[in-house]
């Protein structure tokens, strides 16, 4: 089942970017940056996390930390079912969901990628028929004091 536009949208619209030159950029390292700029970027992560989840037909997961970074920065990486990263293929996606100038833009794309999904999945996976109610994006976080915000953000 696809989402509705219009609630995705509307649950983007409580986490605008910093700025309109607000570009991060999906590495090996997740996204890493100061935490008071990464509320839409994590809420974004939380929706992408949702999407390849439903790719797969598996949980998949965030981890909130930006480890050896100063305190006031934090980050997010995105997580496959087997604890490996993100694949790279994958990236470009999360940097561009990331860079939309608009929530209905950030809906737009979340909805092409479902119903795109069929190109984007694994070629052998027996698991993608899961109904997808039974799907979980599973969330990691440090103790840094914006891990708890940015937390919210990714479950939105």
């Amino acid at each position: 089942m696809i989402p509705d536009v219009n609630r995705i949208a509307s649950a983007s619209a409580k986490y605008p970017k910093p700025s309109p030159d607000f570009r991060p950029a999906y590495g090996t390292a997740g996204f890493r940056c100061n935490a008071s700029l990464l509320g839409s970027t994590m809420f974004r992560c939380g929706l992408l996390t949702a999407v390849r989840a439903a790719v797969l037909g598996r949980h998949c997961g965030l981890m909130i930390t930006a480890s050896h970074n100063p305190e006031a920065d934090n980050g997010v990486k995105i997580v496959e079912p087997s604890g490996e990263m993100l694949p790279q293929a994958w990236e470009p996606l999360a940097t561009e969901l990331a860079g939309c100038s608009s929530d209905d833009e950030v809906a737009r794309l979340i909805i092409s990628l479902l119903q795109s999904e069929s190109n984007l999945a694994s070629p052998a996976n027996p698991a993608r028929d899961t109904a997808l109610g039974s799907l979980a994006v599973l969330v990691g976080c440090d103790t840094r004091p914006s891990s708890p915000v940015l937390t919210q953000a990714a479950c939105e």
